[in-house]
């Protein structure tokens, strides 16, 4: 993989993880061939225990470094790094957590939920984030499309 391509990248987890749980986190960057900073800032105030957090960013970089890495197989190389990012969160952190990819232009967040089916990687490999105004966006399974809940596009 071309480090140049990677290195925009940046992987921003919530502020309560551990040094080995930030570690752990980029080793799963690493072995899916993609070079990130990492960082713990994600910052957030409340009361009680708040789920965890791992944001992506900017979405654009991160989708055109992984097309470089695994080409016609970004999809499933996706499909494998999110999984394992889950994986690694729920290992430190529990089941209630968010992985996120974030768009730098549109300020648009995908929310990338553990158990998504092979169709919503292959989508979103191919999805112009640009063509949203306002996110989060959601795989509606029923639909088989990237959409805002509730309310389409």
């Amino acid at each position: 993989m071309d480090k140049d391509k990677s290195s925009e990248i940046e992987v921003i987890i919530d502020d309560r993880a551990s040094d080995d749980e930030v570690d752990a986190v980029r080793e799963v960057f690493t072995t899916a061939g993609l070079h990130v900073d990492t960082s713990y800032r994600y910052g957030r105030k409340a009361v009680g225990e708040l789920p965890w957090i791992v944001l992506i960013l900017p979405a654009g970089a991160f989708l055109t470094a992984l097309g470089a890495a695994a080409g016609k197989d970004a999809y499933d190389v996706l499909k494998r790094l999110v999984r394992d990012i889950w994986s690694v969160r729920k290992r430190f952190s529990g089941p209630q957590g968010h992985v996120l990819l974030r768009d730098d232009d549109t300020r648009v967040e995908v929310i990338l939920e553990p158990d998504l089916p092979d169709e919503a990687y292959k989508k979103l490999c191919s999805l112009d984030l640009s063509s949203f105004k306002t996110g989060p966006l959601r795989y509606d399974r029923q639909v088989g499309e990237w959409r805002r809940p509730s309310m389409g596009k």
